[in-house]
C-alpha cells in the first residue's frame, strides 16, 4: 500500500516538472489569402494537458478595415480541446468604436463570442456621421 501511494506521489511530481513553460509567447495566425487574422502575445504560456494559462497577454484580432480589437488581461485558460478561454480576471477590449471593460469573462473561440461576467463598462464613440444627425 505505501509503495503504490509513493509511486502516486512521483507520478504527480514527474508530471508537475514536465509542464511545458514558454516566456515570451507568440502565435499568429494567418488565412489562405495571407491576411493576418490575429497574434497573440503573451508574457508567459504554460501547457498543462489541454490546457494552455496564457499570463499578461495580448490578443489582437485583425479586421479586413479599420483597427484591430485588441482583447488585454493578466491571465486566462485556454482549453485547446473546445477552444473556449475563460478567466476571473479582468479584462479590457479595445476597437475602433470605443473599449469594453469588466471582470471575469469566457470566449468560444469558434462563434467569436465574448461573455464578460461582472463589472462591465462600455464607451463608445460617436462617429462624425452621427454627430451630424
Amino acid at each position: 500500500m505505501r509503495f503504490s501511494f509513493l509511486l502516486i506521489i512521483f507520478i504527480f511530481s514527474a508530471q508537475a516538472e514536465t509542464q511545458l513553460k514558454i516566456k515570451n509567447a507568440r502565435y499568429s495566425e494567418v488565412d489562405e489569402t495571407g491576411f493576418k487574422k490575429m497574434d497573440l502575445i503573451a508574457d508567459e504560456a504554460r501547457l498543462y494537458g489541454q490546457d494552455i494559462k496564457l499570463a499578461n497577454y495580448t490578443l489582437n484580432i485583425y479586421q479586413k478595415k479599420g483597427t484591430p480589437v485588441v482583447v488585454k488581461s493578466p491571465s486566462c485558460f485556454y482549453d485547446q480541446s473546445t477552444q473556449k478561454i475563460k478567466s476571473t480576471e479582468k479584462v479590457n477590449i479595445t476597437f475602433n468604436e470605443g473599449k469594453i471593460d469588466g471582470v471575469g469573462y469566457d470566449v468560444a473561440v469558434n462563434q467569436q463570442n465574448i461573455r464578460i461576467r461582472s463589472q462591465v463598462k462600455a464607451v463608445f464613440k460617436v462617429s462624425k456621421e452621427e454627430k451630424k444627425k
